[in-house]
């Protein structure tokens, strides 16, 4: 058969050095396909690597192999591969990042929109849900004054966001907004532009339904009003301690002791003793019962402050039981 040296592969093509497409193999005496064998496959990409190397140690690969591995080896390295032939779509690196990325919008738990002239441009399915949409598609074109409860509201973002936006800065605010069918509830909202230089590529907003949210912390902000309005109106002094330091009181106890408001805050219960003694005393009387999980009940001798003695009648436990660290409520009478 054929040899070549060296310096016969050098400037050759892949066609110089193969062989017919129907040659016969001397050892099974068939045709041989143009499809690389499965043990043809490792050659390949041995050989790209021997071939970056020096060309003499292909012509010693090429020297010892017969016509048809040479054909199929030939063929399967300078032939385009079928997903890279005219006609056939490819997966191109730019075609797997965007599906990446839409993967990522999809799978978002918050609502994502690109906006171009306060008109959405593209958005993902949460953001569709929650303006009550079924689809993205829905809302392609729909300007976004359509989500706020008036037109007023609608202006007032915009001369709100847009210049801190213009900065290069991202815009966060919490907003009433409107779903399709009317309802309205309360949204955070958080854009930035794309390019601050040029406000005309449009803007990334991040979009959040913090309704419940909204209306769970109302709903405590009104029971820890009610609770602050029953604590400041009790006719009883009530004290909150830790490390025997107060924390809190209302004002009933001060105006009992003679202190200004506020004037006890952070300060140690001994404020209000007579005497170290008096105070250790009660100390070592009180807090056992209350480290064991029981309320105490007795008489305290307290200390105004003006020097005067009271005995007050008092009530203590722990906040929590399980934790004394966490301090002792008292109510003094």
């Amino acid at each position: 058969g054929n040899t070549w040296g060296a310096k016969n592969l050098l400037n050759k093509t892949g066609r110089r050095v193969s062989v017919p497409s129907q040659a016969r193999a001397p050892d099974h005496g068939t045709s041989v396909s143009r499809t690389a064998e499965p043990a043809t496959l490792y050659l390949r990409h041995t050989l790209k690597r021997l071939v970056s190397r020096r060309c003499y140690t292909l012509a010693q690969f090429l020297r010892s192999s017969g016509p048809a591995a040479c054909s199929g080896l030939m063929y399967s390295l300078f032939s385009t591969p079928p997903s890279q032939r005219a006609g056939v779509p490819t997966d191109t690196p730019l075609q797997r990042t965007l599906r990446e990325q839409q993967i990522l919008l999809d799978s978002a738990g918050v609502g994502i929109v690109f906006l171009r002239q306060r008109s959405v441009v593209r958005c993902n399915q949460r953001y569709a849900e929650i303006f009550g949409y079924a689809s993205p598609a829905h809302l392609v074109g729909l300007n976004t004054e359509a989500f706020y409860p008036d037109r007023d509201a609608f202006r007032d973002l915009g001369r709100t966001a847009y210049p801190a936006l213009a900065q290069g800065q991202s815009f966060r605010i919490e907003r009433q907004l409107r779903r399709q069918n009317g309802t309205l509830f309360w949204g955070s909202l958080t854009g930035r532009l794309i390019n601050p230089h040029d406000t005309g590529e449009g803007s990334i907003w991040i979009v959040d339904d913090i309704d419940e949210q909204k209306r769970a912390q109302a709903a405590l902000n009104a029971a820890v009003r009610e609770k602050q309005l029953l604590f400041d109106s009790a006719m009883v002094g009530i004290v909150f301690l830790r490390d025997r330091h107060l924390t809190r009181c209302n004002h009933h106890f001060e105006q009992m002791l003679g202190f200004e408001p506020g004037e006890l805050m952070g300060c140690s219960s001994r404020r209000w003793y007579a005497s170290d003694a008096a105070w250790q005393e009660v100390g070592d009387r009180c807090y056992p019962t209350l480290v064991a999980g029981q309320s105490y009940e007795g008489e305290v001798e307290l200390c105004r402050k003006d020097g005067t003695p009271v005995i007050c009648e008092v009530r203590s436990k722990c906040i929590d039981p399980a934790d004394p660290a966490q301090g002792t409520i008292w109510i003094t009478m």
